[in-house]
């Protein structure tokens, strides 16, 4: 391989057991996404954690490689965060 990559075994069961429990989730409801669930709690801690790494993906996520803003990245963040029980706004505003 030209670029090995592998993944810890703690993350490969993750994703197992994520792939399991959508695959039962599927059989009673054929719509159904986890990552659709998902989405507004990983878009809730990546706006309000204050861990270095995942500040490092907010960057690569809203900003381009000249470091210009992405508003549409962003106020999709900020829609879909809402939908977190979590979340705080407030929270956000600082972490930003």
């Amino acid at each position: 391989y030209t670029f090995p990559f592998s993944l810890p075994p703690f993350y490969i069961s993750i994703i197992r057991c994520l792939g399991v429990l959508e695959g039962l989730a599927i059989q009673v409801d054929p719509s159904f996404r986890i990552i659709s669930d998902a989405y507004p709690y990983i878009a809730s801690r990546l706006l309000t954690d204050s861990d270095p790494d995942m500040r490092e993906a907010l960057k690569r996520l809203a900003l381009t490689k000249d470091g210009e803003l992405r508003w549409e990245r962003l106020e999709g963040l900020l829609r879909e965060a809402q939908g977190s029980s979590g979340y705080d706004v407030v929270q956000a505003l600082e972490v930003l």
